[in-house]
């Protein structure tokens, strides 16, 4: 039965990433470097990023910018506000490459948020929009509402009770059609940021037909929260 305070499998954690009596903030800003690859056998590709998460509700939004040359770079904004989930990717911020929006694009992005919760331990001690559940293997499922379904993440904690590694199911775009594949995710290097202690790295993997395809890969470079 999912209730609306996460277990306490979770204090541990929070009594380490989080500091004592510290207010509840607004919003967590982060910055970020690290490299993208959209398919299996291409080279990987540069990025800096900005990222804002909400705390108090499921949200974000991850302004990227791609490409060694800065007279032609690639930007993708993903987020998530106010229950709909959107990507777009333009050439200097201008020209359209391609756009995604819809049901299945709103439980991506509404997933990616769940995947992402260490970055936000915040939210996970306070944000009504999440529904928690203790598995029997020690494990803690998260979910929220999106697209008309539920979206869950499992997080999984390490001997010394941090989030390592989190997994799940998420729609992932192949041509225009949205495909339920399972992925996971693992953070380590915990580190302290604005007075956070937070994962300094993480990477994120595709569970394919042919094997784990690892598409993301990145580090923290700031963290502030307000």
């Amino acid at each position: 039965m999912s209730e609306r305070r996460p277990p306490p499998r979770l204090a541990d954690h929070l009594a380490r990433v989080l500091p004592a009596r510290a207010e509840t903030p607004r919003r967590v800003r982060l910055t970020q470097r690290g490299e993208m690859i959209r398919r299996p056998g291409e080279k990987p590709l540069a990025f800096t990023a900005t990222q804002e998460y909400a705390v108090d509700e499921v949200g974000f939004e991850w302004r990227a910018s791609f490409g060694p040359n800065r007279l032609v770079r690639l930007i993708v904004v993903d987020r998530y506000r106010k229950g709909e989930g959107s990507l777009a990717a333009r050439v200097w911020g201008l020209i359209p490459v391609t756009r995604s929006s819809g049901p299945e694009t709103d439980r991506a992005e509404a997933t990616r948020y769940l995947a992402e919760l260490p970055w936000v331990p915040h939210a996970i001690a306070s944000n009504p929009e999440l529904s928690w559940r203790q598995l029997e293997d020690g494990s803690v499922e998260v979910s929220t509402e999106a697209g008309g379904r539920l979206a869950s993440v499992v997080l999984a904690l390490d001997d010394s009770g941090l989030i390592s590694t989190v997994s799940g199911m998420r729609p992932r775009l192949a041509g225009k059609t949205a495909i339920e594949t399972p992925f996971s995710g693992s953070f380590g290097d915990y580190v302290e940021l604005g007075g956070v202690r937070a994962p300094g790295g993480a990477e994120v993997s595709w569970e394919l037909p042919e094997g784990r395809f690892t598409y993301w890969r990145g580090e923290v470079t700031s963290l502030e929260v307000e």
